[in-house]
């Protein structure tokens, strides 16, 4: 459904993988591809803050719901779901909501993002880009929904990259 939005407008001979044909419908919902269009602005931002990230916690509320219905349909394991943004903002309050009710897999790139963004030196659970824990990573200490999400910016999202593959 994606690369049919580009295919027709930019690239012509662009030709899906014979796997994608194969993928499964996804559980509890009715289609592939949603476009959502919603009048809810960025929050303000601190102009004293030296990142200045964007956020919109209406968004948060509807990408907390739209997980949560989705872990409901008990077909996903742990890092079957991944949530992409384009802000490390934005990763900041979903990790925040997201990790009082399940563990959190957050790249080594986006953990020190957050980290820098946060002003400090260590941070808290995250996975290198080869699905392995990292230096700083501890073993995911609560139970949860799926027991893992990921979280990642678009920027640096790697598909295949859960911790069930070595």
């Amino acid at each position: 459904s994606i690369s049919e939005l580009v295919r027709e407008t930019l690239y012509p001979k662009l030709q899906d993988h014979p796997t994608v044909t194969s993928y499964p419908l996804v559980p509890g919902i009715a289609r592939r591809l949603y476009w959502l269009d919603h009048f809810h602005v960025e929050d303000p931002t601190d102009p004293t803050e030296p990142m200045q990230s964007k956020t919109n916690t209406w968004e948060i509320g509807m990408v907390t719901a739209l997980v949560r219905h989705l872990c409901q349909q008990g077909k996903y394991g742990p890092g079957e779901i991944a949530v992409l943004t384009p802000y490390v903002g934005q990763l900041r309050m979903l990790r925040n909501v997201l990790e009082k009710e399940m563990t959190i897999i957050i790249s080594e790139t986006d953990s020190d993002a957050l980290d820098e963004s946060e002003g400090l030196q260590v941070s808290g659970p995250c996975m290198n880009e080869h699905g392995k824990w990292c230096g700083k990573q501890r073993a995911p200490q609560k139970g949860s929904l799926l027991d893992a999400i990921r979280l990642a910016t678009v920027d640096n999202f790697q598909v295949g990259n859960t911790p069930n593959q070595q």
